[in-house]
């Protein structure tokens, strides 16, 4: 059966979208972490830039998120197999460091807000 369904089609569609997502919502963080590496090594800071890229790495991600539980929930194939959970480790990983990603983005955006209120943001002590 080569022609596909149209719920096959449109979730393979999908499914394109949001890996293009991923990759420029990696690029998006990475360009971030560039220029906040290079703020804080040469104490020059470009607030506007770092602000603007800092929002469309977030609206590119609040997308991929959506687009991930889309997938997740209501295209994602149903288990065939009792051993579903092994056979799909790679699924399982990325749901884990994109978990993982969200949970760590909170104390990320803490700091910003306390480094933009003027106080002093460390790791230690």
């Amino acid at each position: 059966t080569y022609l596909k369904s149209a719920f096959e089609r449109k979730s393979m569609i999908i499914k394109k979208i949001n890996a293009i997502l991923t990759w420029l919502a990696t690029i998006l963080v990475l360009s971030h972490a560039g220029t906040m590496m290079y703020s804080l090594t040469t104490g020059i800071y470009h607030k506007s830039l770092n602000a603007r890229l800092a929002h469309i790495t977030a609206i590119v991600m609040g997308l991929h998120v959506l687009l991930t539980i889309i997938v997740i929930a209501c295209l994602h194939d149903k288990p065939q197999k009792p051993r579903y959970l092994k056979a799909n480790w790679r699924t399982w990983l990325q749901r884990f460091s994109g978990t993982a990603i969200l949970l760590f983005l909170i104390p990320h955006i803490f700091s910003l807000k306390q480094f933009f209120e003027g106080n002093l943001v460390s790791i230690c002590c």
